[in-house]
C-alpha cells in the first residue's frame, strides 16, 4: 500500500474474520484512518477457494485521505449463481454502511440495521450484567473416549459397586441442545475433579500420588476403566497433565461453579442456526463448548430464544459455514435484557413453562413411536431420519424403511400408513401449537424494546435472509 501514489487503487482479498475480531483492530483502523474505502464484497461461507473454507472479502480502496465518516457499499453475496459481474452487483444490490474514523471494528450492517442494534441497547442491561457474569461454559474431558460412557458401561461400573453412582452424572453435548427443549443421549459423564478424591483439600498443590492412590482403592472399577486410556489421558495438555493434576482426572471440570451443574439452569450449544437456548431441571452436567446460566429465571428464556435477539447474534457473533452463528459466553453476555415488570415475568414463566412441555410431549411422541418402529420391525440401525420420522412425508418414510431392508405388502402398507398418519397429525397440532406460543411471545418482547412496525420488518426480513 505504501507503493501506491497518490489516488491510486488497491483491492485484495482477505479473510472477513479480521473485520469482526480483536485481532484485525489494528489493520481496520490503519485503513479507515488512512485510505478512502470504495467498496466492500463478503462471500460469507461461499468455498470460493476449492478444498478450502476461507470466508473470504475483497476490499477496494482508494489512496486518498478520507472523511471522519465514510458511506460504503457493502455486497454480501450468498450465491454466484446469477452473478456474472461484481461491479454491477455492488452497483445494483449492495447496501450502504458508515464507517467512522476512530471505529474499533467494522459493522457489516446497513446504517439502519446499526440504529436498531443501538435501540437494543438504549435503557436494557446486557445479559452479563443482569446475572453478574453466572455464564459459564461446560466441562472439559481432554479425551471424551475415556470420561464419557454409554448407559451400558455405567450400568456395568455401578453394579461393580454402587458407589461409582455417585461420580457418574447425566450428561448433555451442545448437539443435543435445541430451542425449548434438548434431547439426551443416554450419555454419561465421569466426573472427577483435579485431586479426586481430596479435591476439596486446598493444600494439594499439583498432581497428588495419595490422591491417586486413594481413588484406586475406593473405586477400583473406575480407575481400571480410565487406566486402558492412561497414554492417550497423558497426551492432553502436557504441560498441565501429571503436574497440576492426575492423568485420570478430567482437564477442566468447572473449579469455581462445580456445584452449579445440579442447580437449574438455561442451557445452550455453541452452534445454532437462530438462537436457541433451553433450560435444564434435571442436573445435567454440560460438556464444553455448550455452556450453561444457572438460574431460576425462567422468563428469561422467552427473551434469549426470540427473533429479536437471533437477529441481535447474527450481527454480533461470527457467521460460520451453513449460517451457524456461535453462541460463545463472549456474544451471549452482550445480548440486551429489556425491564420486565414481575407480572409480565409471571405471563412469560407461564408462556416458556407451556412451551417446554409441549416439546417434551412431542419428543416423547417421538420416542415412544420410534420404539414401536423398532419392535415392530427390529430396526438394528437407526438413521437420523428415522429418528425424526414423524418430519417426514409418507414416501420419504417408507424409504427409509425400505433402506434397512424392511418389505412391506400393500396390506402391511396400508396399516402403517393410518398409524403413521395418526401419529403425525398429533406431533403437527403439538408442533402447530409452539409456534403460535412462541409467536405470542415474540410479540411481547418487540413491545418491551419499543419496537415499530418498520423495525419488526427489518428483523423479520432480515431472518428471513
Amino acid at each position: 500500500m505504501s507503493l501506491l501514489k497518490e489516488n491510486g487503487l488497491f483491492a485484495f482479498i482477505v479473510s472477513n474474520k479480521f473485520l469482526r475480531t480483536g485481532y484485525g483492530q489494528k489493520l481496520t483502523q490503519y485503513l479507515q484512518q488512512n485510505f478512502t474505502i470504495l467498496s466492500l464484497i463478503d462471500f460469507g461461507d461461499l468455498q470460493i477457494f476449492e478444498g478450502a473454507t476461507t470466508y473470504p472479502c475483497i476490499i477496494t480502496l482508494r489512496k486518498k485521505k478520507p472523511s471522519d465518516i465514510q458511506s460504503i457499499p457493502l455486497l454480501n453475496l450468498i450465491s454466484l449463481e446469477k452473478v456474472s459481474n461484481l461491479d454491477l452487483e455492488v452497483k445494483e444490490n449492495s447496501l450502504t454502511i458508515e464507517i467512522k474514523k476512530n471505529d474499533i471494528t467494522w459493522e457489516l450492517r446497513s446504517i439502519e440495521e446499526s440504529s436498531l442494534l443501538e435501540k437494543l441497547k438504549n435503557g436494557t442491561y446486557s445479559l452479563g450484567d443482569f446475572v453478574n457474569g453466572e455464564l459459564m461454559r461446560g466441562i472439559i474431558t481432554g479425551f471424551n473416549e475415556a470420561f464419557i460412557i454409554d448407559k451400558q458401561t455405567k450400568d456395568k461400573l455401578c453394579n461393580e459397586n454402587l458407589k461409582n453412582k455417585n461420580i457418574i452424572k447425566p450428561l448433555l453435548r451442545g448437539v443435543n441442545i435445541g430451542t425449548y427443549g434438548h434431547t439426551w443421549g443416554y450419555e454419561y459423564l465421569i466426573y472427577l475433579p483435579w485431586h479426586f478424591p481430596f479435591h476439596e483439600d486446598v493444600a494439594i498443590q499439583g498432581a497428588s500420588y495419595r490422591a491417586e492412590e486413594q481413588f484406586k482403592k475406593d473405586y477400583p472399577a473406575i480407575y481400571n476403566h480410565l487406566l486402558q486410556f492412561k497414554d492417550k489421558l497423558l497426551e492432553r495438555n502436557t504441560a498441565e497433565t501429571g503436574i497440576r493434576y492426575e492423568w485420570y482426572a478430567l482437564q477442566r471440570y468447572g473449579s469455581n461453579h462445580w456445584e452449579k451443574f445440579e442447580q437449574p439452569k438455561i442451557i445452550w450449544g455453541n452452534l445454532a442456526t437462530t438462537a436457541s437456548f433451553s433450560y435444564d431441571k434435571e442436573a445435567f452436567y454440560i460438556n464444553a463448548p455448550a455452556c450453561m446460566l444457572p438460574t431460576n429465571e425462567i422468563w428469561l428464556l422467552a427473551i434469549l430464544n426470540s427473533s429479536v435477539t437471533t437477529f441481535f447474534l447474527k450481527h454480533k457473533a461470527i457467521e460460520r459455514q451453513g449460517g451457524f452463528i456461535e453462541q460463545k459466553p463472549i456474544y451471549v453476555k452482550q445480548i440486551p435484557i429489556p425491564k420486565v415488570n414481575d407480572d409480565l415475568q409471571y405471563v412469560l414463566t407461564e408462556k416458556v413453562e407451556m412451551l417446554l412441555k409441549l416439546n417434551l410431549e412431542r419428543q416423547e411422541l417421538n420416542k415412544q413411536a420410534l420404539e414401536v418402529l423398532g419392535t415392530e420391525y427390529k430396526l438394528t440401525k437407526v438413521t437420523h431420519k428415522l429418528e425424526n420420522f414423524l418430519r417426514l412425508g409418507w414416501n420419504e418414510f417408507v424409504e427409509e424403511l425400505e433402506k434397512q431392508k424392511i418389505k412391506l405388502d400393500l396390506t402391511k402398507k396400508d396399516d402403517l400408513n393410518t398409524w403413521f398418519r395418526s401419529k403425525q397429525k398429533v406431533a403437527t397440532n403439538l408442533s402447530e401449537a409452539m409456534k403460535n406460543l412462541n409467536e405470542e411471545m415474540n410479540a411481547y418482547v418487540y413491545k418491551l424494546y419499543n419496537l415499530n412496525d418498520s423495525e419488526i420488518k427489518l428483523i423479520e426480513k432480515d431472518l428471513l435472509a
